[in-house]
């Protein structure tokens, strides 16, 4: 939990049994340095991968579980590792993960065991590193599941994807969502031990200048089932346009910077949430420089307290695009005014001068990103892409943030 914000970052560190997503990534860097896999038999097995489309009757494990999911819904996880025989009558191990995500809808992962170890035990379970390929477009990837194993069942806990970015990229599986028919996971993010140089050129540790960023809770709560996008999509009348407003960064997702809040908070930075700043605007004046991330949805009080400030930077385009009415006595949001609303000549509610949503917001590559110039109120810059998908791993990006505050 964010000791300024009291936003619940941390929340899913003790969901779901003994130990956290913490503890699971001490471990996994513990075994970082040691490959369970040889380096040419996973050559030759990358050569000869032929996955099974269903799972043969030969089954090791079959488990099903029901756990809490992002907006307090319940997902239902099932995992299956069955033993196959190939064309030459070779045998292997393939494991099926499903989910049943927050919409309704199942999707599954199919992985090629090639090996496992017991990296824990604890209240008569066992935590299992098992080591696997699965395809990807761009060929096979190497993928590591956190398997619990108790009596007879078993179920992951954690995913991890094997690759050297700048921060390590943590899945749970029940925090799977979906936008517009894509697959979207909510990753935890950590250090890397062996990136200390890097990380000194990105953490923010000036003591001079006061930095804080605006989490997008309004935004996330927006999006969430049963919210604005039901009502924009003609599956909800208007009383999908009032919703309660989420603490939780479990309902966040792509459209909330999820991935910004976690890094920027592994990179000390101070946050306070929509509402936070919703009831005290003047809390701005404490500090030299503002981020605003993808605040979407804001009410005039929030507009105001940000576009008078001295130095803004808005690192998501779309931001302060419409006006939600508050009521901080039942926690809800209403949308008022913006978004094709109440008509669909109204795009930006508040009519400011430095939207930027087209074409910038459509822009998640990010391949030719750039700071710009905000043109009148207030002092800033702007991004000129949807940087979700490069924050984690973009250091250049986030030492320019730095710079740009500090």
């Amino acid at each position: 939990m964010d000791s300024k914000s009291g936003f619940i970052l941390n929340s899913k560190i003790i969901v779901g049994g003994v130990i956290g997503v913490l503890a699971i990534v001490v471990l996994a860097i513990a075994y970082s340095g040691t490959s369970i896999i040889d380096d040419t038999s996973e050559g030759e097995i990358i050569e000869s991968v032929n996955f099974v489309a269903q799972p043969s009757d030969r089954k090791l494990f079959d488990t099903t579980v029901q756990t809490q999911s992002a907006f307090s819904k319940n997902a239902i996880l099932h995992y299956i590792e069955t033993m196959e025989m190939d064309e030459n009558g070779e045998e292997f191990t393939q494991i099926w993960v499903e989910i049943d995500t927050i919409t309704d809808e199942t999707v599954r992962f199919t992985y090629l065991k090639f090996s496992e170890a017991v990296i824990d035990e604890y209240d008569d379970k066992k935590l299992i590193l098992i080591q696997v390929l699965t395809k990807a477009n761009d060929g096979i990837n190497k993928n590591y599941l956190y398997v619990e194993e108790y009596e007879n069942n078993r179920m992951v806990k954690y995913i991890e994807y094997d690759h050297d970015e700048l921060f390590r990229k943590v899945n749970e599986p029940q925090y799977l969502l979906t936008e517009d028919g894509s697959i979207i996971h909510q990753s935890d993010f950590q250090l890397r031990d062996e990136f200390e140089d890097r990380y000194d050129k990105i953490n923010f540790t000036n003591e001079k200048n006061k930095v804080i960023v605006i989490i997008p809770t309004f935004t996330a709560s927006a999006y969430s089932p049963y919210g604005f996008y039901d009502f924009y999509r003609g599956d909800c009348n208007e009383t999908c346009l009032t919703i309660p407003i989420t603490n939780s960064i479990a309902d966040f997702s792509f459209t909330s910077s999820v991935n910004a809040v976690k890094i920027l908070d592994l990179l000390n930075y101070e946050s306070i949430t929509d509402r936070q700043l919703h009831t005290n605007p003047t809390i701005l004046d404490e500090y030299d420089s503002v981020i605003v991330l993808h605040n979407e949805y804001v009410s005039s009080i929030m507009f105001n307290a940000i576009t008078s400030h001295d130095n803004v930077i808005f690192l998501y385009p779309n931001a302060l695009y419409a006006q939600v009415d508050v009521d901080t006595t039942n926690n809800l949001i209403t949308l008022i005014r913006g978004h094709n609303y109440p008509t669909e000549d109204i795009t930006n509610g508040f009519n400011w001068e430095n939207e930027n949503t087209h074409p910038f917001e459509y822009d998640t590559e990010c391949e030719n990103w750039e700071f710009y110039p905000t043109k009148g109120t207030p002092n800033g810059h702007m991004l000129n892409c949807y940087p979700e998908h490069i924050i984690w791993k973009d250091g250049l990006l986030l030492k320019t943030l730095k710079e740009l505050v500090g």
